[in-house]
C-alpha cells in the first residue's frame, strides 16, 4: 500500500430517509481528528439537504479531506432519483479511479420505483453499473455481512419466500458461494474455510421437504470437489444458532438458503454493529444495515454507528 490515502465514495441514500442525519453526525466526529483521516471522503448525494440538517443538528461539516458532491434534484418530489444517480456516480468515479471503495447510506425501494427505477436494492443497481462501465456481462453482485467473526451469505435476496426453491436451482447459487469463498481467502485470509449452510426445510429436510437433497447437496459436491472450502452437510438453521458466539462461531462462515433466515441471526446479534457488503463486482462496497427509517426523521435519534461501521470495514478490507 502507498503511502497515499484512499478515498471512498459515501453515498448520503435516500432524502426522505435518516441518511442525512446520520452522515452530517458521522461527518462531524471524523471532523474532530480529520488531519488523522487515514483516508479521504466523496461524499455524494443533496448536499443542501445534508448542510440543512447538520444546522439543524448543531454539527459542522469539515472540509478537510472531503469532497461533496451535489445532485441536482428536488430531495422531497424527486428523492428515488437522488438516491439512484448517487449510487450510479459512485460506481463511475471507482471505475475511473477517483475512488477506491464505495459506502452507501440507506435507500427506499418504493422511491425507487416511483422514480421509475426496476431495481430492488442497492445490489442490483451495483450490478448494472458495473457491467455497463467494466463491459461485462458476466459480473455477479452477491450480499453478504460480517460482524465479528460472523460472515453470511445470503443465497437468495429479495425473492419471495415461495420462489425460493426455483432461485436457489440457477447457476447463479454455485457462482455466488463460489465468489464468497473467493472474498473469505482474499479478503479475510481463510486459506480453506469452513462454511455451514443452512438448509431449506425444518430439520433441513429430515421430516420432509426434497430441496436439501435435489439442489443444496449438489452444491455443495460442486464445491467440495474443488478443494478450495470445506461445505458442510444442508445444517438445521435453529440449531446452527444455538449458543451461538459471533466471537467464536463454530464455522468460519455461514450460507443462508434466504433472506429472514440469516438475518435474523445476523441482527440480532450484531444489531447496527453488522455490516453489509457487496462482493463479486471490480470494487468493494460497504452499507448500513438497516433501512431508510422514516418514522424517526427530523427527530436527532437517528445513530451513526452502523455508517461508522460500515466506513471502517471497507478501509479495512481495502488497506489490510
Amino acid at each position: 500500500m502507498t503511502n497515499l490515502k484512499p478515498c471512498y465514495a459515501l453515498t448520503i441514500g435516500d432524502p426522505t430517509g435518516i441518511g442525512a442525519e446520520i452522515t452530517a453526525k458521522l461527518l462531524h466526529e471524523l471532523g474532530k481528528t480529520a488531519e488523522a483521516m487515514p483516508y479521504k471522503l466523496n461524499v455524494i448525494g443533496h448536499i443542501g439537504q445534508l448542510q440543512s440538517t447538520a444546522e439543524s443538528l448543531s454539527v459542522s461539516l469539515p472540509t478537510t479531506h472531503i469532497i461533496y458532491t451535489h445532485i441536482d434534484a428536488d430531495p422531497l418530489t424527486q428523492a428515488g432519483k437522488i438516491a439512484f444517480q448517487a449510487v450510479e456516480l459512485a460506481v463511475e468515479l471507482t471505475h475511473s479511479g477517483q475512488t477506491q471503495g464505495i459506502v452507501t447510506g440507506p435507500i427506499s425501494k418504493q422511491n425507487l420505483w416511483d422514480a421509475g427505477y426496476n431495481a430492488s436494492g442497492h445490489t442490483e443497481i451495483l450490478e448494472a453499473s458495473a457491467r455497463r462501465l467494466w463491459q461485462d456481462e458476466t459480473l455477479q453482485a452477491d450480499m453478504i455481512f460480517l460482524f465479528e467473526q460472523f460472515r453470511l451469505l445470503l443465497l437468495t435476496r429479495h425473492v419471495p419466500l415461495m420462489q425460493v426453491p426455483e432461485t436457489l436451482k440457477k447457476p447463479s447459487s454455485l457462482a455466488s458461494l463460489e465468489s464468497f469463498i473467493q472474498f473469505l481467502r482474499g479478503a479475510e485470509k481463510l486459506d480453506c474455510p469452513r462454511l455451514a449452510l443452512m438448509g431449506v426445510n425444518p430439520h433441513a429436510g429430515e421430516i420432509g421437504g426434497e430441496e436439501e437433497a435435489t439442489i443444496l447437496q449438489p452444491l455443495i459436491e460442486a464445491i467440495n470437489t474443488q478443494g478450495l472450502a470445506i461445505l458442510s452437510a444442508p445444517q438445521p438453521a435453529d440449531a446452527l444458532f444455538r449458543g451461538f458466539n459471533p466471537l467464536k462461531p463454530a464455522f468460519d462462515a455461514y450460507v443462508a438458503t434466504y433472506h429472514d433466515q440469516g438475518l435474523i441471526p445476523m441482527k440480532l446479534v450484531g444489531g447496527f454493529s453488522a455490516v453489509n457488503i457487496t462482493i463479486g463486482l471490480p470494487f468493494l462496497r460497504t452499507s448500513v444495515s438497516h433501512g431508510v427509517a422514516t418514522d424517526i426523521v427530523g427527530q436527532n435519534m437517528a445513530s451513526p454507528s452502523s455508517l461508522q461501521h460500515a466506513l471502517e470495514t471497507l478501509h479495512r478490507l481495502i488497506v489490510f
